[in-house]
């Protein structure tokens, strides 16, 4: 059986919207592995290795508003470990 017009152009159109959500669900796990990536070298860096305590940071860092990571990666080159933890822990009681 032949297809007609408009059913092949359904399933053209169907194709067609598979294939852009593919594309944008690629392009945002690629986000979020890039924030991930990023935490991860700035604690790395300012640090040392990262234990399971800063693994668990990456993950609560990685549900941060933008506005509210940039101001703590600014303000990590002036805390200890210790300050940095307890920041991360009082935003999370908000």
């Amino acid at each position: 059986m032949e297809l007609s017009n408009t059913d092949r152009e359904f399933r053209e159109a169907i194709k067609e919207e598979g294939r852009l959500e593919g594309i944008e669900r690629g392009i945002e796990r690629g986000k979020i592995q890039s924030r991930r990536q990023f935490i991860e070298n700035f604690l790395t860096a300012r640090f040392g290795s990262l234990d399971e305590t800063l693994t668990e940071a990456i993950e609560q860092l990685q549900q941060w508003e933008d506005s509210d990571l940039t101001g703590l990666m600014l303000e990590l080159s002036s805390l200890d470990r210790e300050e940095f933890l307890e920041r991360l822990l009082g935003r999370a009681g908000k």
